[in-house]
C-alpha cells in the first residue's frame, strides 16, 4: 500500500505493510473464502473437494448445503439445520446478512414452481441488455431451432482486409462476454456455440459477429 500524503514519521519511498486484509482489495475474495472454509470445518460440514465452493453437513437437524460466492452464501436444507448454522456462524465471530426469500442470487432471477419442488433460473437484466444492444441486427437474421449451427467450427482471421472495424469488433468482445455469462448460470444450452465464439475474440470476421447476434 501507498503511505498517504502527508503521514508524520514516513519518507516518500516507504510503503506499508497490511496487517490485515480489507475489503474491496483483490486479495478479499480469496482471505474470506480460507476464512469461510475453516469456519465450516470447525462446524462440521464437509466438502470442497470437486467444487471448492460448495459444502454440506448432515445430522439429527436434517441436511443442509452451503454455495460459497465471495461473501454471498446461499444456505438450502431443512429450516431447523439452516437456523442451527446461523446461530454456529454468529459464534464463530460472523455477522450475516440474512435475506429470507429466495428469489435473486448472483444476477440471476430463481422462480419456483407452485409445490416449491422445482426452480427455474433467469436472467432477465442481461438478456434485456442483449436485446436492446443487438435486438435490430438479429430481427434481419435467420431464426435457428438450435443454439448454434451444427458442426460449426469458427478460425481465427489472419488477413487484415477481412477484419472488423473496430467498433464493431468491441461490440462482438462485449456481446460474447454476456454470453459467457449467460452459459455460467441459466443456459449452459448455447455452451458449444459461444465457446466457438471465444475462440475468434482476437480476430473476429463478419461471419463471427452475425453468428454473434444470431
Amino acid at each position: 500500500m501507498e503511505c498517504p500524503q502527508g503521514l508524520e514519521g514516513t519518507k516518500p519511498d516507504e510503503a506499508l505493510l497490511l496487517k490485515q486484509c480489507i475489503y474491496g482489495l483483490v486479495q478479499a475474495a480469496r482471505q474470506y473464502h480460507k476464512k469461510m472454509v475453516k469456519i465450516l470445518k470447525t462446524i462440521r460440514f464437509t466438502g470442497g473437494n470437486v467444487d471448492p465452493c460448495l459444502w454440506m453437513r448432515r445430522d439429527k437437524k436434517g441436511l443442509i448445503y452451503i454455495a460459497l460466492y465471495v461473501d454471498d452464501n446461499l444456505l438450502i436444507g431443512t429450516q431447523e439445520a439452516i437456523d442451527d448454522t446461523i446461530e454456529q456462524l454468529r459464534a464463530q465471530g460472523l455477522v450475516p446478512k440474512i435475506e429470507d426469500e429466495l428469489d435473486d442470487y448472483l444476477s440471476f432471477n430463481i422462480k419456483f414452481s407452485s409445490n416449491s419442488r422445482r426452480a427455474w433460473l433467469v436472467q432477465p437484466h442481461l438478456i434485456l441488455k442483449l436485446e436492446t444492444k443487438f435486438g435490430e441486427q438479429v430481427q434481419k437474421l435467420q431464426n435457428y431451432k438450435t443454439p448454434g449451427t451444427p458442426s460449426l467450427n469458427l478460425v481465427r482471421n489472419t488477413k487484415p482486409h477481412l477484419a472488423l472495424s473496430k467498433e464493431l469488433h468491441k461490440k462482438f468482445c462485449s456481446g460474447v462476454g454476456m454470453l459467457l455469462w449467460l452459459v455460467k448460470h441459466s443456459w449452459p444450452d448455447i455452451a458449444n456455440c459461444v465457446r466457438e465464439l471465444s475462440k475468434v475474440l482476437n480476430g473476429t470476421t463478419e461471419a463471427a459477429y452475425k453468428k454473434c447476434c444470431a
